[in-house]
């Protein structure tokens, strides 16, 4: 059982990503995130905290700001020695463009593992891990690279994340600019 020095610095690691994910979908209109925390390090009770955290509102008075990741689509990843613990929360309101049950069958099929708790709050909430497999060279660390390597594939397959452009600056095309000053 975590104690409460614990699930307060998951809480603030979840509130601090939370922030972060908040600026970047204002930034760049990305709804959808997938990321590693190191505090739960695989504690059930931890990550939740964590995404309690994430979705905290955001108090404008505070020192630091944290959460504002409510509405934000998430899959959180926290591995401990013996196994990768996968969370996802997806609101309501982005129900719609993708399912947090297609978003974990993804992750289950590239590592395995089980949904152990799925929840109707606040949009939905499933809860699962992979049991590490030293033998057969399943360990968390690399279940979780895994996991964040196909959720990022399936979010850039359905156009959520940004993906191979043709926005890139071109140098060659400074060939054109003889008129611009530096």
């Amino acid at each position: 059982m975590p104690t409460d020095k614990q699930i307060a610095k998951a809480t603030k690691e979840g509130g601090k990503k939370g922030q972060d994910l908040a600026g970047l979908a204002d930034m760049g209109g990305v709804k959808f995130f997938c990321i590693a925390l190191d505090e739960p390090a695989g504690d059930k009770e931890l990550l939740f905290a964590a995404l309690a955290g994430a979705n905290a509102e955001v108090d404008p008075e505070a020192g630091e700001l944290k959460g504002g990741a409510k509405e934000l689509g998430k899959v959180l990843l926290s591995y401990g020695e013996d196994k990768l613990s996968m969370l996802c929360h997806l609101p309501a309101s982005l129900a719609d463009k993708l399912s947090a049950d297609e978003w974990m069958k993804t992750l289950m099929d590239k590592v395995g593992g089980e949904i152990l708790e799925t929840k109707d709050e606040e949009g939905k909430i499933i809860y699962a891990e992979a049991k590490a497999d030293k033998d057969n060279g399943k360990f968390p660390i690399k279940m979780r690279d895994e996991a964040s390597a196909a959720s990022y594939d399936l979010l850039k397959t359905k156009g959520f994340v940004g993906g191979d452009d043709d926005s890139d600056f071109d140098l060659n095309q400074c060939e054109d600019m003889q008129d611009l000053e530096w």
